[in-house]
């Protein structure tokens, strides 16, 4: 059951702020198992310090995880808008 929303962290490191977009926790109910709760990571992506205070800000994101049992691949665009 996905329950929509989500949230973006924002870290500031040296000149760049990295953004991280994550999804809320969904429910997950495999075949044969029993339901987990789980949070995703879309993706994340830098924008330079200097961007802060702009009109919009664009950040491309970009996630690519791999281990035994899965291979995902996400990518994204994140649009910040300042409010006047």
């Amino acid at each position: 059951m996905d329950q929509g929303g989500g949230f973006v962290d924002f870290q500031a490191d040296g000149r760049s702020v990295k953004a991280t977009a994550q999804t809320f926790g969904w429910e997950s109910t495999p075949v044969c198992a029993v339901s987990t709760t789980l949070g995703e990571e879309i993706g994340e992506g830098t924008f330079p310090k200097s961007m802060i205070g702009a009109k919009t800000i664009t950040v491309v994101l970009a996630r690519h995880h791999s281990d035994e049992f899965q291979d995902i691949v996400g990518r994204g665009t994140l649009t910040l808008r300042r409010v006047t």
